[in-house]
């Protein structure tokens, strides 16, 4: 088998996987007469499709996500191999040609100042090699970078020119948002939905993430906080609760702030240092830290990520969209970017 066969027949199985999933409408929506199907029997227990729904959860969210990714992808190629054929035949020379006249002899040769620079600021991943026994891997890469930039900017010129329409949908989730702590107008054009653990490290990173997201967009950015405590940080649902508790007073972000900056003091005295830091009621805030209510309140968060197939935190929904993962700033720009266009 080749290796345009062997893609073909990759591309055709996720297609068919695609086809599978896409009639999966998930158990976080209303029941459907699908959804409360039997697909088994084992005497007197009857196993729905919603319940097997719940099961496959968390490994079929990935799977979505992979599928919906490799269609977008092909969609980009394809839309890149028409811009570019148009643009040739416009100009009267071949792809080839208006490639090598647009990307790659704008391409500069990396200075050895670059490539120092680039050693230096990634030495840590390149372990006990000198510069001199990668230098020339680190020029290849630097104009290989280049390219790829180059090309993007060609591509998005052209798109602006020829007025690219798409109609290929990305992959959404219905994701409830009610009644959780939030940020932004509630008439935002985008919704980032975050389930987060204040006893997570990679959630602290992310919260950073949103913060510098809330600076470039304001307004047009609605943040709503959801508790996904992880069933292995032991202080992860007292400071969720901790947390809802700092809402009662209208502290929860001020006392967000402070959990993800002190997630080593996340103890129950601690907890309550930190309300007393930020001039919260003491015997109000200890009095809801005994309460139940709040504590219900996250466990039905849990149970809500945990339907939508979440197995981790951070994780994030923009209008929807599921972002895994503590992923740099530009990922979300991306996103945004596409659906405030």
């Amino acid at each position: 088998m080749t290796i345009r066969q062997h893609t073909t027949t990759r591309v055709r199985t996720l297609g068919a996987i695609f086809l599978g999933l896409s009639l999966w409408t998930g158990f976080a929506t209303a029941a459907t007469p699908e959804t409360e199907a039997s697909v088994a029997r084992v005497g007197d227990v009857v196993i729905t499709r919603a319940v097997l729904d719940a099961s496959a959860a968390a490994e079929v969210l990935p799977l979505r996500l992979q599928v919906s990714e490799v269609y977008r992808a092909h969609l980009q190629r394809l839309v890149r191999d028409a811009l570019f054929t148009q643009e040739a035949a416009r100009r009267g020379v071949t792809v080839e040609q208006l490639i090598e006249q647009e990307v790659t002899a704008a391409i500069e040769e990396p200075t050895e100042e670059m490539l120092r620079a680039f050693y230096d600021e990634h030495q840590s991943e390149l372990g006990a090699y000198g510069f001199e026994v990668v230098r020339s891997r680190l020029r290849q890469h630097l104009i290989e970078q280049a390219k790829s930039t180059r090309e993007r900017v060609l591509i998005q010129d052209l798109e602006n020119k020829s007025g690219v329409e798409r109609s290929l949908e990305p992959f959404r989730m219905g994701v409830d948002s009610a009644g959780s702590a939030s940020v932004g107008p509630d008439e935002a054009p985008i919704t980032l939905v975050v389930f987060s653990d204040f006893e997570c490290p990679y959630c602290a990173r992310g919260a950073a993430t949103i913060d510098a997201l809330r600076e470039r967009y304001g307004d047009t950015l609605k943040v709503v906080f959801r508790h996904f405590p992880l069933s292995f940080h032991v202080n992860g649902i007292p400071a969720a609760v901790a947390a809802e508790c700092a809402r009662e007073q209208g502290a929860f972000w001020a006392y967000h702030d402070r959990l993800f900056a002190h997630q080593d003091q996340l103890g129950n005295a601690e907890l309550l240092q930190h309300a007393n830091a930020l001039d919260l009621k003491t015997k109000p805030f200890e009095k809801c830290m005994g309460a139940a209510s709040h504590r219900e309140r996250v466990e039905a968060d849990v149970q809500a990520g945990a339907a939508l197939g979440l197995s981790g935190a951070p994780a994030y929904f923009v209008n929807g969209r599921p972002v895994l993962g503590a992923l740099p700033v530009d990922a979300f720009v991306d996103i945004i970017e596409e659906e405030l266009r």
